[in-house]
């Protein structure tokens, strides 16, 4: 048991340092897009849907920063 979780340090160590030096190259690499794989689609589909919600609820919420129907009317009414 003490060898297996000695091994499954090993492992994580070597993921963590792999992890930690992708991080460093996409840190020197601002702008530019990460290459997925097949196996990274819905991880990528996932990204994109919430993007496209934080676009749809910040495009809601500039709408209601304009003023409302009733005051645009009263305004152009003139009441």
């Amino acid at each position: 048991m003490k060898a297996q979780l000695a091994s499954f340090g090993v492992a994580f160590l070597e993921d963590k340092a792999m992890i930690e030096a992708q991080q460093e190259v996409i840190d020197r690499s601002p702008g530019k897009s990460m290459m997925t794989l097949g196996f990274d689609r819905s991880v990528a589909q996932f990204r994109r849907l919430v993007a496209e919600l934080i676009n749809m609820e910040s495009a809601v919420d500039e709408r209601r920063t304009l003023p409302s129907p009733e005051l645009v009317a009263s305004i152009v009414i003139g009441k």
